[in-house]
Protein backbone atom coordinates (compact mmCIF):
# COMPACT_ATOMS: atom_id res chain seq x y z
CA UNK A 1 0.00 0.00 0.00
CA UNK A 2 2.64 2.48 1.07
CA UNK A 3 4.62 1.38 -1.90
CA UNK A 4 1.59 2.78 -4.34
CA UNK A 5 0.96 5.95 -2.68
CA UNK A 6 4.75 6.70 -3.66
CA UNK A 7 5.13 6.06 -6.83
CA UNK A 8 2.15 7.99 -6.87
CA UNK A 9 4.02 11.43 -5.82
CA UNK A 10 6.56 10.03 -7.80
CA UNK A 11 4.62 10.88 -10.80
CA UNK A 12 2.84 13.92 -9.91
CA UNK A 13 6.33 15.14 -8.61
CA UNK A 14 7.79 14.37 -12.20
CA UNK A 15 4.75 15.71 -14.08
CA UNK A 16 5.13 18.87 -12.02
CA UNK A 17 8.75 19.62 -12.97
CA UNK A 18 8.57 18.79 -16.15
CA UNK A 19 6.10 21.66 -16.92
CA UNK A 20 8.16 24.26 -14.47
CA UNK A 21 11.46 23.33 -16.38
CA UNK A 22 9.59 24.03 -19.78
CA UNK A 23 8.74 27.35 -18.74
CA UNK A 24 12.08 28.37 -17.21
CA UNK A 25 14.27 26.99 -20.57
CA UNK A 26 11.97 27.93 -23.51
CA UNK A 27 9.44 30.59 -21.82
CA UNK A 28 11.74 32.81 -19.67
CA UNK A 29 14.55 32.80 -22.60
CA UNK A 30 12.45 34.52 -25.38
CA UNK A 31 12.97 38.82 -25.14
CA UNK A 32 9.34 39.90 -25.66
CA UNK A 33 8.63 42.50 -27.91
CA UNK A 34 9.46 46.15 -26.72
CA UNK A 35 5.30 47.13 -27.30
CA UNK A 36 2.79 44.76 -26.17
CA UNK A 37 -0.89 45.68 -26.39
CA UNK A 38 -3.26 44.09 -24.25
CA UNK A 39 -6.80 45.31 -24.33
CA UNK A 40 -8.37 45.99 -20.84
CA UNK A 41 -5.74 45.19 -19.33
CA UNK A 42 -2.27 47.17 -17.12
CA UNK A 43 1.14 46.06 -18.65
CA UNK A 44 3.61 46.87 -15.76
CA UNK A 45 7.67 46.22 -16.64
CA UNK A 46 9.95 44.10 -14.21
CA UNK A 47 13.78 43.84 -15.14
CA UNK A 48 15.40 40.26 -14.88
CA UNK A 49 19.16 40.98 -15.38
CA UNK A 50 19.31 42.07 -18.78
CA UNK A 51 16.05 40.66 -19.68
CA UNK A 52 12.73 42.48 -19.77
CA UNK A 53 9.43 40.52 -19.43
CA UNK A 54 6.00 42.63 -19.42
CA UNK A 55 3.39 40.96 -17.39
CA UNK A 56 0.10 41.77 -17.74
CA UNK A 57 -2.37 42.40 -15.04
CA UNK A 58 -5.72 41.16 -16.53
CA UNK A 59 -8.96 42.89 -15.97
CA UNK A 60 -11.45 41.06 -18.00
CA UNK A 61 -9.87 38.87 -20.46
CA UNK A 62 -10.70 35.71 -20.85
CA UNK A 63 -7.29 33.78 -21.71
CA UNK A 64 -9.33 30.48 -22.73
CA UNK A 65 -9.17 32.43 -26.12
CA UNK A 66 -6.30 31.94 -26.60
CA UNK A 67 -5.57 29.16 -24.74
CA UNK A 68 -4.62 25.35 -26.66
CA UNK A 69 -8.51 24.66 -26.36
CA UNK A 70 -9.39 26.71 -29.32
CA UNK A 71 -7.68 24.14 -31.36
CA UNK A 72 -10.04 21.45 -30.53
CA UNK A 73 -13.30 23.64 -30.23
CA UNK A 74 -15.58 21.59 -32.94
CA UNK A 75 -16.90 23.42 -36.00
CA UNK A 76 -20.29 23.32 -36.99
CA UNK A 77 -20.81 20.22 -39.05
CA UNK A 78 -23.93 22.16 -40.90
CA UNK A 79 -24.85 24.93 -42.24
CA UNK A 80 -27.38 27.21 -40.21
CA UNK A 81 -30.80 27.74 -41.23
CA UNK A 82 -31.67 30.78 -43.34
CA UNK A 83 -34.35 32.31 -44.94
CA UNK A 84 -32.59 35.11 -47.09
CA UNK A 85 -35.37 35.88 -49.95
CA UNK A 86 -38.52 34.59 -51.37
CA UNK A 87 -37.05 31.79 -52.92
CA UNK A 88 -35.07 30.24 -49.94
CA UNK A 89 -36.79 27.29 -48.90
CA UNK A 90 -40.13 27.71 -51.33
CA UNK A 91 -40.81 23.77 -52.64
CA UNK A 92 -42.86 22.63 -55.50
CA UNK A 93 -44.58 18.73 -54.93
CA UNK A 94 -46.61 16.60 -56.90
CA UNK A 95 -47.86 12.54 -56.01
CA UNK A 96 -50.62 10.52 -55.73
CA UNK A 97 -52.91 9.01 -52.18
CA UNK A 98 -54.50 6.37 -51.85
CA UNK A 99 -57.76 7.02 -49.86
CA UNK A 100 -60.92 5.06 -48.90
CA UNK A 101 -64.48 6.72 -47.77
CA UNK A 102 -66.29 5.86 -44.71
CA UNK A 103 -69.72 4.49 -45.82
CA UNK A 104 -72.28 7.01 -45.16
CA UNK A 105 -75.87 6.05 -46.33
CA UNK A 106 -76.72 4.32 -49.30
CA UNK A 107 -72.93 3.97 -51.30
CA UNK A 108 -70.31 1.91 -50.16
CA UNK A 109 -66.82 3.02 -51.87
CA UNK A 110 -63.83 1.60 -52.84
CA UNK A 111 -60.02 2.64 -52.64
CA UNK A 112 -59.80 5.66 -55.49
CA UNK A 113 -56.89 7.20 -56.38
CA UNK A 114 -56.54 11.30 -55.71
CA UNK A 115 -53.42 12.95 -57.82
CA UNK A 116 -52.00 16.30 -56.10
CA UNK A 117 -50.18 19.35 -56.83
CA UNK A 118 -48.47 21.43 -53.59
CA UNK A 119 -47.10 24.60 -53.39
CA UNK A 120 -45.19 25.49 -50.05
CA UNK A 121 -42.71 27.23 -48.54
CA UNK A 122 -41.01 27.41 -44.98
CA UNK A 123 -41.80 30.82 -42.66
CA UNK A 124 -38.94 29.71 -40.03
CA UNK A 125 -36.83 26.44 -39.07
CA UNK A 126 -39.83 24.38 -37.75
CA UNK A 127 -43.27 26.12 -38.90
CA UNK A 128 -44.42 25.76 -42.78
CA UNK A 129 -47.33 26.43 -44.91
CA UNK A 130 -48.41 24.95 -48.04
CA UNK A 131 -51.49 24.91 -50.54
CA UNK A 132 -52.62 21.60 -52.58
CA UNK A 133 -54.89 21.18 -55.69
CA UNK A 134 -56.14 17.70 -55.19
CA UNK A 135 -58.48 15.59 -58.13
CA UNK A 136 -59.24 12.20 -58.46
CA UNK A 137 -62.17 9.71 -57.86
CA UNK A 138 -63.77 6.43 -56.09
CA UNK A 139 -65.94 3.52 -57.81
CA UNK A 140 -69.03 2.38 -56.05
CA UNK A 141 -68.67 -1.29 -55.52
CA UNK A 142 -70.43 -3.62 -57.47
CA UNK A 143 -71.05 -1.14 -60.29
CA UNK A 144 -69.34 1.63 -62.95
CA UNK A 145 -70.53 4.34 -61.08
CA UNK A 146 -67.84 7.10 -60.72
CA UNK A 147 -67.51 9.89 -58.08
CA UNK A 148 -65.11 12.78 -59.14
CA UNK A 149 -63.70 14.87 -56.86
CA UNK A 150 -61.92 18.40 -57.47
CA UNK A 151 -60.63 20.40 -54.20
CA UNK A 152 -58.10 22.62 -52.66
CA UNK A 153 -56.15 22.70 -49.40
CA UNK A 154 -54.36 25.03 -46.90
CA UNK A 155 -52.01 23.48 -44.56
CA UNK A 156 -49.62 23.72 -41.63
CA UNK A 157 -46.78 21.68 -41.12
CA UNK A 158 -44.39 21.47 -38.11
CA UNK A 159 -41.12 19.80 -38.24
CA UNK A 160 -40.84 17.92 -34.86
CA UNK A 161 -37.30 16.48 -36.21
CA UNK A 162 -36.13 20.37 -36.63
CA UNK A 163 -37.59 21.16 -33.10
CA UNK A 164 -36.18 18.10 -31.47
CA UNK A 165 -32.71 17.46 -32.92
CA UNK A 166 -32.25 21.01 -34.62
CA UNK A 167 -32.21 21.91 -38.08
CA UNK A 168 -30.08 19.76 -40.63
CA UNK A 169 -30.57 20.14 -44.41
CA UNK A 170 -28.67 16.37 -44.59
CA UNK A 171 -30.84 15.17 -42.40
CA UNK A 172 -31.91 11.67 -44.18
CA UNK A 173 -35.80 11.58 -42.52
CA UNK A 174 -37.56 14.85 -41.72
CA UNK A 175 -40.66 14.06 -39.76
CA UNK A 176 -43.56 16.76 -39.62
CA UNK A 177 -47.34 17.55 -38.59
CA UNK A 178 -49.92 18.39 -40.93
CA UNK A 179 -52.90 20.09 -40.31
CA UNK A 180 -55.26 21.41 -42.94
CA UNK A 181 -58.68 22.84 -43.76
CA UNK A 182 -60.34 22.37 -47.61
CA UNK A 183 -63.29 22.83 -50.30
CA UNK A 184 -63.99 19.97 -52.43
CA UNK A 185 -66.86 19.81 -55.03
CA UNK A 186 -68.44 16.18 -56.14
CA UNK A 187 -70.17 15.24 -58.67
CA UNK A 188 -71.96 12.01 -59.61
CA UNK A 189 -74.70 10.17 -61.15
CA UNK A 190 -74.36 14.51 -62.78
CA UNK A 191 -75.87 15.64 -58.90
CA UNK A 192 -72.99 18.32 -57.80
CA UNK A 193 -72.28 18.62 -54.25
CA UNK A 194 -69.75 21.08 -51.70
CA UNK A 195 -68.41 20.09 -48.76
CA UNK A 196 -65.88 21.70 -46.03
CA UNK A 197 -63.64 19.42 -44.67
CA UNK A 198 -60.16 19.12 -42.02
CA UNK A 199 -57.42 16.91 -42.35
CA UNK A 200 -54.60 16.22 -40.01
CA UNK A 201 -51.58 13.96 -40.61
CA UNK A 202 -47.60 13.22 -40.16
CA UNK A 203 -45.48 13.66 -43.21
CA UNK A 204 -42.06 11.71 -43.53
CA UNK A 205 -39.82 13.17 -46.15
CA UNK A 206 -36.57 11.34 -47.54
CA UNK A 207 -33.90 12.63 -48.32
CA UNK A 208 -32.74 11.86 -52.34
CA UNK A 209 -30.83 14.25 -53.58
CA UNK A 210 -30.07 17.99 -52.30
CA UNK A 211 -33.32 19.80 -52.73
CA UNK A 212 -35.14 16.34 -53.59
CA UNK A 213 -37.12 14.74 -51.09
CA UNK A 214 -40.06 11.56 -51.33
CA UNK A 215 -42.80 12.04 -48.55
CA UNK A 216 -44.77 9.53 -47.48
CA UNK A 217 -48.17 10.95 -45.78
CA UNK A 218 -50.84 9.66 -43.95
CA UNK A 219 -53.66 11.04 -43.14
CA UNK A 220 -57.17 11.27 -42.10
CA UNK A 221 -60.16 13.26 -43.27
CA UNK A 222 -63.35 14.72 -41.41
CA UNK A 223 -65.61 16.29 -43.79
CA UNK A 224 -69.29 17.88 -44.02
CA UNK A 225 -72.43 16.66 -45.82
CA UNK A 226 -71.18 16.09 -49.71
CA UNK A 227 -67.74 14.97 -49.32
CA UNK A 228 -69.19 11.95 -50.78
CA UNK A 229 -71.13 13.04 -53.28
CA UNK A 230 -74.51 12.77 -51.03
CA UNK A 231 -76.35 15.66 -49.65
CA UNK A 232 -77.10 15.51 -45.97
CA UNK A 233 -80.19 14.27 -45.66
CA UNK A 234 -78.86 10.78 -47.54
CA UNK A 235 -76.04 10.73 -45.00
CA UNK A 236 -76.42 10.18 -41.55
CA UNK A 237 -75.39 12.87 -39.12
CA UNK A 238 -74.32 14.84 -42.00
CA UNK A 239 -70.50 14.07 -41.78
CA UNK A 240 -68.32 12.18 -43.35
CA UNK A 241 -64.80 10.76 -42.99
CA UNK A 242 -62.14 9.44 -44.72
CA UNK A 243 -58.53 7.92 -45.07
CA UNK A 244 -55.29 7.27 -46.96
CA UNK A 245 -51.88 7.70 -47.53
CA UNK A 246 -49.86 9.56 -50.01
CA UNK A 247 -46.54 9.22 -51.94
CA UNK A 248 -45.01 12.48 -53.74
CA UNK A 249 -41.94 13.91 -54.39
CA UNK A 250 -40.83 17.25 -53.37
CA UNK A 251 -38.31 19.95 -55.15
CA UNK A 252 -37.05 23.01 -53.04
CA UNK A 253 -36.09 25.66 -55.25
CA UNK A 254 -32.96 26.77 -52.85
CA UNK A 255 -31.52 25.97 -49.40
CA UNK A 256 -28.50 26.18 -47.43
CA UNK A 257 -26.58 23.75 -49.65
CA UNK A 258 -27.81 24.92 -52.84
CA UNK A 259 -24.16 26.62 -53.44
CA UNK A 260 -22.34 23.69 -52.30
CA UNK A 261 -20.29 23.55 -56.21
CA UNK A 262 -17.68 21.13 -54.86
CA UNK A 263 -16.87 20.20 -58.09
CA UNK A 264 -17.42 23.59 -60.43
CA UNK A 265 -20.84 22.56 -62.19
CA UNK A 266 -22.36 24.72 -64.17
CA UNK A 267 -26.44 25.08 -64.71
CA UNK A 268 -26.50 22.36 -67.41
CA UNK A 269 -23.80 20.00 -66.57
CA UNK A 270 -26.46 17.66 -65.21
CA UNK A 271 -28.84 17.65 -67.59
CA UNK A 272 -29.83 15.57 -71.00
CA UNK A 273 -31.95 14.44 -73.15
CA UNK A 274 -32.89 11.95 -74.82
CA UNK A 275 -34.47 9.89 -78.12
CA UNK A 276 -36.15 6.46 -77.98
CA UNK A 277 -37.80 3.80 -80.04
CA UNK A 278 -39.02 0.30 -80.55
CA UNK A 279 -41.38 -2.26 -80.80
CA UNK A 280 -44.72 -2.23 -78.26
CA UNK A 281 -47.28 -4.98 -77.76
CA UNK A 282 -50.65 -4.39 -75.80
CA UNK A 283 -51.91 -6.97 -73.85
CA UNK A 284 -54.80 -8.46 -74.90
CA UNK A 285 -56.77 -12.03 -76.40
CA UNK A 286 -54.63 -11.58 -79.87
CA UNK A 287 -51.48 -13.30 -80.67
CA UNK A 288 -48.15 -11.12 -79.91
CA UNK A 289 -47.14 -10.52 -83.73
CA UNK A 290 -51.30 -9.42 -84.28
CA UNK A 291 -50.31 -6.91 -81.31
CA UNK A 292 -47.01 -5.58 -82.25
CA UNK A 293 -46.78 -1.85 -83.01
CA UNK A 294 -44.30 1.07 -82.65
CA UNK A 295 -43.10 3.42 -79.80
CA UNK A 296 -41.17 6.34 -79.44
CA UNK A 297 -40.39 8.81 -77.07
CA UNK A 298 -38.29 12.40 -76.56
CA UNK A 299 -37.64 13.66 -73.33
CA UNK A 300 -35.25 15.31 -70.84
CA UNK A 301 -33.63 14.72 -67.58
CA UNK A 302 -31.68 16.07 -64.44
CA UNK A 303 -29.41 14.56 -62.35
CA UNK A 304 -29.69 15.87 -59.10
CA UNK A 305 -26.99 13.51 -57.11
CA UNK A 306 -25.20 10.64 -58.68
CA UNK A 307 -27.99 8.61 -57.46
CA UNK A 308 -30.95 10.04 -58.39
CA UNK A 309 -32.48 11.73 -61.88
CA UNK A 310 -35.93 13.14 -62.49
CA UNK A 311 -37.18 12.71 -66.40
CA UNK A 312 -39.87 14.34 -68.64
CA UNK A 313 -40.87 12.81 -71.49
CA UNK A 314 -43.36 12.88 -74.33
CA UNK A 315 -44.63 10.57 -77.05
CA UNK A 316 -46.28 8.46 -79.54
CA UNK A 317 -47.15 4.36 -79.85
CA UNK A 318 -49.37 1.54 -81.38
CA UNK A 319 -50.78 -1.45 -81.48
CA UNK A 320 -53.61 -4.13 -82.13
CA UNK A 321 -56.04 -5.02 -79.19
CA UNK A 322 -58.43 -7.39 -80.45
CA UNK A 323 -59.60 -9.09 -82.96
CA UNK A 324 -63.26 -8.46 -84.74
CA UNK A 325 -65.10 -10.67 -87.15
CA UNK A 326 -67.05 -9.14 -90.09
CA UNK A 327 -70.58 -11.30 -90.69
CA UNK A 328 -70.57 -12.48 -94.50
CA UNK A 329 -73.18 -11.14 -96.62
CA UNK A 330 -73.27 -13.35 -99.77
CA UNK A 331 -75.86 -11.26 -101.79
CA UNK A 332 -73.49 -8.88 -102.11
CA UNK A 333 -70.49 -11.04 -102.32
CA UNK A 334 -69.52 -10.27 -99.08
CA UNK A 335 -68.14 -13.25 -97.28
CA UNK A 336 -66.65 -13.38 -93.24
CA UNK A 337 -63.69 -11.74 -92.81
CA UNK A 338 -61.97 -11.12 -89.23
CA UNK A 339 -59.61 -7.69 -88.57
CA UNK A 340 -57.35 -6.41 -85.97
CA UNK A 341 -58.67 -3.44 -84.22
CA UNK A 342 -55.97 -0.73 -83.75
CA UNK A 343 -55.17 1.69 -80.82
CA UNK A 344 -53.01 4.77 -81.06
CA UNK A 345 -51.91 6.64 -78.11
CA UNK A 346 -50.51 10.45 -77.43
CA UNK A 347 -48.46 10.63 -73.53
CA UNK A 348 -46.70 12.92 -71.84
CA UNK A 349 -44.50 11.77 -68.26
CA UNK A 350 -42.83 12.49 -65.14
CA UNK A 351 -40.50 9.71 -63.46
CA UNK A 352 -37.86 9.58 -61.00
CA UNK A 353 -34.73 7.50 -61.83
CA UNK A 354 -32.45 5.58 -59.73
CA UNK A 355 -29.03 4.52 -60.63
CA UNK A 356 -28.69 0.67 -59.29
CA UNK A 357 -24.94 0.63 -59.78
CA UNK A 358 -23.74 3.77 -57.46
CA UNK A 359 -26.45 3.22 -54.90
CA UNK A 360 -24.93 -0.34 -53.66
CA UNK A 361 -21.36 0.68 -54.73
CA UNK A 362 -20.94 3.99 -53.65
CA UNK A 363 -18.81 4.88 -56.26
CA UNK A 364 -19.25 6.15 -59.57
CA UNK A 365 -19.40 3.30 -62.60
CA UNK A 366 -17.22 4.79 -65.74
CA UNK A 367 -18.60 2.71 -68.43
CA UNK A 368 -21.94 1.23 -67.56
CA UNK A 369 -25.07 2.11 -65.89
CA UNK A 370 -28.32 0.43 -64.52
CA UNK A 371 -31.41 2.48 -63.59
CA UNK A 372 -34.55 1.80 -62.86
CA UNK A 373 -37.44 4.71 -63.58
CA UNK A 374 -41.03 4.86 -62.31
CA UNK A 375 -43.65 7.44 -62.67
CA UNK A 376 -47.04 8.83 -63.74
CA UNK A 377 -48.21 8.79 -67.58
CA UNK A 378 -51.27 10.80 -68.52
CA UNK A 379 -52.47 11.00 -72.69
CA UNK A 380 -55.01 10.62 -74.95
CA UNK A 381 -56.43 7.08 -76.71
CA UNK A 382 -57.46 6.54 -79.64
CA UNK A 383 -58.98 2.84 -80.33
CA UNK A 384 -61.65 1.97 -83.14
CA UNK A 385 -62.67 -1.30 -84.07
CA UNK A 386 -63.88 -0.79 -88.03
CA UNK A 387 -61.12 0.61 -90.49
CA UNK A 388 -64.65 0.90 -92.66
CA UNK A 389 -66.71 3.40 -91.02
CA UNK A 390 -66.29 6.35 -88.87
CA UNK A 391 -69.47 5.92 -86.78
CA UNK A 392 -69.26 6.42 -83.13
CA UNK A 393 -69.80 3.05 -82.12
CA UNK A 394 -67.32 2.03 -83.85
CA UNK A 395 -64.32 4.01 -82.09
CA UNK A 396 -63.55 5.09 -78.61
CA UNK A 397 -61.22 8.36 -77.63
CA UNK A 398 -60.73 9.38 -74.11
CA UNK A 399 -58.31 10.85 -71.98
CA UNK A 400 -56.16 8.43 -69.35
CA UNK A 401 -53.74 7.95 -66.52
CA UNK A 402 -51.55 5.43 -65.33
CA UNK A 403 -48.23 4.43 -63.76
CA UNK A 404 -45.43 3.53 -65.70
CA UNK A 405 -42.19 1.89 -64.86
CA UNK A 406 -38.82 1.34 -66.58
CA UNK A 407 -35.31 -0.44 -66.94
CA UNK A 408 -31.97 1.03 -68.46
CA UNK A 409 -29.56 -1.12 -69.16
CA UNK A 410 -26.83 2.29 -70.34
CA UNK A 411 -23.68 1.69 -71.81
CA UNK A 412 -21.77 5.41 -70.98
CA UNK A 413 -20.14 6.58 -74.22
CA UNK A 414 -17.18 9.74 -74.48
CA UNK A 415 -18.27 13.07 -74.42
CA UNK A 416 -21.54 12.79 -72.35
CA UNK A 417 -23.27 10.27 -74.61
CA UNK A 418 -24.61 6.98 -73.64
CA UNK A 419 -26.47 4.46 -75.85
CA UNK A 420 -29.04 2.31 -73.90
CA UNK A 421 -31.87 -0.47 -74.01
CA UNK A 422 -35.39 0.26 -72.28
CA UNK A 423 -37.94 -2.69 -71.61
CA UNK A 424 -40.95 -0.61 -70.24
CA UNK A 425 -44.56 -1.84 -68.48
CA UNK A 426 -47.29 1.07 -68.44
CA UNK A 427 -50.88 0.41 -67.00
CA UNK A 428 -53.41 2.89 -68.51
CA UNK A 429 -56.50 3.58 -66.53
CA UNK A 430 -59.29 5.13 -68.24
CA UNK A 431 -63.30 4.89 -68.14
CA UNK A 432 -65.46 4.43 -70.98
CA UNK A 433 -69.46 6.35 -70.74
CA UNK A 434 -72.35 3.81 -71.64
CA UNK A 435 -74.38 5.07 -74.49
CA UNK A 436 -77.34 7.46 -74.08
CA UNK A 437 -79.22 8.20 -71.72
CA UNK A 438 -76.59 6.31 -69.40
CA UNK A 439 -73.43 8.47 -70.97
CA UNK A 440 -73.00 9.92 -67.36
CA UNK A 441 -72.11 6.26 -66.14
CA UNK A 442 -68.50 4.96 -66.42
CA UNK A 443 -66.92 1.82 -67.40
CA UNK A 444 -63.27 1.60 -66.00
CA UNK A 445 -60.85 -0.73 -68.01
CA UNK A 446 -57.17 -1.20 -67.54
CA UNK A 447 -54.59 -1.85 -70.50
CA UNK A 448 -51.35 -3.03 -70.33
CA UNK A 449 -48.82 -2.16 -72.57
CA UNK A 450 -45.12 -3.48 -73.24
CA UNK A 451 -42.28 -1.81 -75.06
CA UNK A 452 -39.01 -2.49 -75.72
CA UNK A 453 -36.92 1.11 -76.70
CA UNK A 454 -33.18 1.29 -77.84
CA UNK A 455 -32.27 4.89 -77.05
CA UNK A 456 -29.57 7.74 -77.19
CA UNK A 457 -28.54 10.08 -74.56
CA UNK A 458 -26.93 13.13 -74.87
CA UNK A 459 -25.54 14.87 -71.94
CA UNK A 460 -25.99 18.86 -72.09
CA UNK A 461 -22.72 19.87 -70.31
CA UNK A 462 -20.08 21.90 -72.09
CA UNK A 463 -17.14 19.15 -72.59
CA UNK A 464 -13.30 20.51 -72.69
CA UNK A 465 -11.36 20.17 -76.13
CA UNK A 466 -8.07 20.44 -75.89
CA UNK A 467 -6.61 23.23 -78.93
CA UNK A 468 -4.34 21.58 -81.26
CA UNK A 469 -2.21 22.66 -83.97
CA UNK A 470 -3.73 23.35 -86.85
CA UNK A 471 -7.38 23.30 -85.18
CA UNK A 472 -8.05 27.49 -85.71
CA UNK A 473 -9.67 26.87 -88.71
CA UNK A 474 -11.55 23.81 -87.83
CA UNK A 475 -13.11 24.62 -84.52
CA UNK A 476 -13.93 28.50 -82.36
CA UNK A 477 -13.48 28.19 -79.04
CA UNK A 478 -13.46 30.60 -75.72
CA UNK A 479 -11.46 29.99 -73.20
CA UNK A 480 -11.88 29.54 -69.60
CA UNK A 481 -9.33 30.02 -67.40
CA UNK A 482 -6.79 26.99 -68.86
CA UNK A 483 -9.90 25.08 -70.19
CA UNK A 484 -11.36 25.25 -73.48
CA UNK A 485 -14.85 24.46 -74.89
CA UNK A 486 -16.52 23.88 -78.16
CA UNK A 487 -18.89 26.21 -78.46
CA UNK A 488 -21.98 26.02 -81.48
CA UNK A 489 -26.26 25.19 -82.40
CA UNK A 490 -26.92 22.38 -84.87
CA UNK A 491 -30.29 22.83 -86.45
CA UNK A 492 -31.47 19.08 -88.74
CA UNK A 493 -34.69 18.10 -90.34
CA UNK A 494 -36.06 14.94 -92.05
CA UNK A 495 -38.80 13.48 -94.10
CA UNK A 496 -39.79 10.20 -95.21
CA UNK A 497 -42.84 7.94 -96.29
CA UNK A 498 -44.16 4.96 -95.54
CA UNK A 499 -45.89 1.90 -97.83
CA UNK A 500 -48.50 -0.24 -95.94
CA UNK A 501 -49.43 -3.55 -97.28
CA UNK A 502 -52.64 -4.96 -96.53
CA UNK A 503 -53.94 -8.45 -96.69
CA UNK A 504 -56.21 -9.27 -99.55
CA UNK A 505 -59.76 -8.85 -99.02
CA UNK A 506 -60.97 -12.82 -99.03
CA UNK A 507 -58.01 -14.46 -97.43
CA UNK A 508 -59.05 -13.28 -93.79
Amino acid sequence: MMRRWLLYILFIFLLVSSQVAYAMLFNSNVTVADTINVADSTVTSVKQGKKEVYRAENYGVDARKFAFQGRYRIPPMTPEYSNSNFFSHLYFGGGVSVEHINRRGVYNYGTGFVYSFTVGKDISKCHSLSATLRWGDNTIKNSDILLDRLGVQLNYHFHLTRYFLEYNPKRILDVSTTIGIGYQKSDIWKAKTEALYGMIGLRGTIRLANRLHLAIDPYMIIASAGYNGMSKGDASLGYNASYGIGLSLIYTMKNELSNDVADGKRLFDNNYIFFEGGPQTVYSNITFSESLGRYFAIGYGHWFARNFAFQLSGGYSSGGWSRYRTPADLSAGHPEYTYIAKVQYFFARAELVANLLTLPLKKDVKKFHLGLSGGYEYGFQWKYTDRNTNEHDHQTSCYYGGLTTALQVKWLLPQGKALYLSPRVTFVNFGVPYKEPYDFIEKEYTDKRFSLALGLEFGLKRRPYEKREGDEQLYKFKENGKIRYRQGLCLSASFGSNYIFDRGYYKG
